[in-house]
């Protein structure tokens, strides 16, 4: 098929996708200290800052009363601390993220971190600001892979537009954690790849021969990319496999591709292995904390709510009002959108030549097809989790940058229903301009109600957070107490809080030290205070509910608050 060229969009269209594009690019700058920080943030914050778990919780569990707004200090620099601190956090707690984006944030957190912070007066805006910069590289990324696949402007335009909008991409690029330079990773990796691939393809007789280094150096940079995205996130591994399963496919298919490009490819992703192998002894050194930190991973869910999950996750690249899925409304819309995914892959398998629809189907079905297989196979939830995931948005948005680009150019055949022969046939621009309308208005709507949110599916155990702050903030003279927590998670959201609540309120968490409860300095702190536990773990649950008649829970059981009735 004739490739759609930009000259071919009605001039308004492209005036518009260039205006969505800005427009996407702005959202990433709109509130970008509005939203509760996640409790993965938090962690982002103080491993990059050089503190290890144990350290904050022997400085904070003394048995009494600190005011929360010290807890926002372990999310800044540790005084008199290095990158070696940074390293060494890593390594001991959390050595399945691997150090590249924890580098990077202290090194933004010791030259930008002060001036940013008199600037917007928020250690959060500190911490997001790296990552939401780095997301905007995915932008050119993505309309230089989609050039590279499809040789048409007019798709990488669409391309370029869909990633800049995506209200996922978005939230991912206002979250303090390692994923706009994942996605970066991703994008880039598979352009050099298929740009690699491309100038391996076999020359003419007459063609003169180009120096060893000349024909390996589009190698090396591949390599390069890859050992990027190992250092960046161990689930760059799901880019690599897909890119396996690429290369395997088309030498399969086209034996013209000589075994040297197969020997060229399989050397520069060994050599990016071999560069990340320090950090693979470390991984298989903490093994055991790994597992741990990951139990949450082996619950299994029902069978309905992987694909509610996979709606959830594939769909909010171009629709997130997050009114619910059991909102019969929202479902409808966003099975819309899985049938418009549907069709822009199918328009690529049937319009675009191998090499192009190879790359998407692999860039979307294989890290998928991994993550659901390990469930099935093991049992868990890997891939419900949208951020697993990321490996495999660019493929889906590609597809569709394909679909609107060869809907909306003019001069182009009409389109047949079923590509029968004898089915009637429907005019390309009007379903294009439907389907570039309802894409944008989607996206647009999206982000605006994002933008004005305090709190989105995306925070997770974070959820509740803003919530529960207004409770503390609306209690007189309140005390919160706390331990570490079923999951583990108690120390985060307390700091995640700590920048939500009134700066002197005060917290008393409580190390292993239980029986703390039954003490005349807690009795006199009820005299003082409000009590408010918060997400007690089991075993402290148990012995306030045999110590207090007057325990309470609060009435929203989501927000795991309990009080003590005066």
């Amino acid at each position: 098929m004739k490739q759609p060229t930009l000259s071919q969009l009605p001039i308004w269209i492209r005036y518009v996708a260039i205006a969505l594009l800005v427009i996407g690019i702005v959202f990433r700058f709109v509130n970008l200290n509005h939203k509760v920080l996640w409790h993965d943030e938090v962690y982002t914050g103080f491993r990059s800052a050089g503190y290890v778990a144990p350290e904050i919780w022997n400085d904070l569990a003394q048995n009494q009363p600190i005011q929360m707004q010290r807890l926002k200090d372990y999310t800044s620099l540790k005084p008199n601390s290095n990158f070696g601190d940074t390293l060494h956090s890593l390594v001991a707690e959390d050595s399945q993220h691997p150090p590249l984006f924890f580098m990077m944030t202290r090194l933004w957190m010791q030259v930008l971190g002060s001036p940013i912070r008199s600037l917007f007066g928020s250690q959060i805006t500190v911490l997001r600001s790296l990552p939401m910069l780095l997301s905007l590289l995915a932008i050119p990324a993505a309309f230089a892979l989609a050039w590279e696949l499809f040789h048409s402007k007019a798709a990488a335009l669409f391309a370029a537009m869909l990633l800049a909008l995506s209200p996922l991409d978005v939230l991912f690029a206002q979250t303090a954690r390692q994923y706009s330079l994942l996605t970066v990773v991703v994008l880039v990796s598979q352009w050099l790849l298929m740009r690699a691939l491309r100038l391996s393809q076999p020359k003419p007789q007459n063609h003169q021969q180009s120096q060893a280094y000349s024909q390996w150096q589009p190698w090396l940079w591949y390599s390069f990319a890859v050992a990027i995205g190992l250092y960046t996130h161990p689930f760059f591994g799901l880019t690599i496999a897909a890119q396996i399963v690429l290369v395997s496919a088309l030498w399969l298919s086209d034996r013209a591709q000589t075994a040297r490009v197969v020997i060229k490819f399989a050397g520069a992703v060994l050599l990016a292995i071999v560069a990340f192998t320090p950090w693979l002894i470390v991984i298989y050194r903490g093994l055991g904390k790994v597992s741990a930190s990951t139990d949450w991973l082996k619950i299994t869910p029902p069978i309905k709510e992987y694909f509610r999950q996979w709606i959830l996750n594939y769909t909010s690249l171009f629709y997130d009002l997050e009114l619910g899925l059991n909102n019969p409304l929202d479902y409808l819309i966003r099975l819309l959108f899985i049938a418009l995914i549907g069709v822009a892959v199918i328009l690529v398998c049937r319009q675009c030549d191998r090499r192009a629809w190879l790359s998407v189907l692999t860039i979307i079905f294989v890290p998928l097809l991994l993550l659901a297989g390990a469930d099935l196979a093991l049992g868990g939830k890997r891939s419900t989790i949208g951020r697993y995931l990321i490996s495999s948005y660019p493929g889906v948005q590609l597809a569709v940058a394909w679909l609107l680009a060869t809907l909306c150019s003019r001069g182009l055949p009409k389109l047949r229903l079923l590509y029968k022969k004898s089915a009637p046939s429907i005019n390309r621009l009007v379903m294009g301009v439907t389907a570039f309308s309802i894409i944008a208005l989607s996206t647009v709507a999206s982000l605006t109600a994002s933008a004005a949110a305090f709190t989105w599916w995306t925070k997770d155990v974070s959820y509740y957070n803003n919530e529960i702050a207004q409770v503390i903030n609306q209690t007189n003279s309140p005390l919160i107490v706390s331990d570490h927590g079923n999951s583990f998670t108690n120390l985060g959201d307390l700091i995640s809080i700590s920048y939500l609540v009134k700066p002197e309120v005060p917290v008393v968490y409580f190390g292993d030290d239980l029986d703390y409860i039954n003490r005349p300095e807690f009795a006199k702190l009820q005299v003082e205070h409000s009590i408010i536990f918060f997400r007690p773990t089991k075993a402290l649950q148990d012995q306030l509910e045999a110590t207090f008649r007057n325990l309470q829970p609060h009435s929203k059981p989501e927000l795991k608050l309990w009080t003590l009735a005066k």
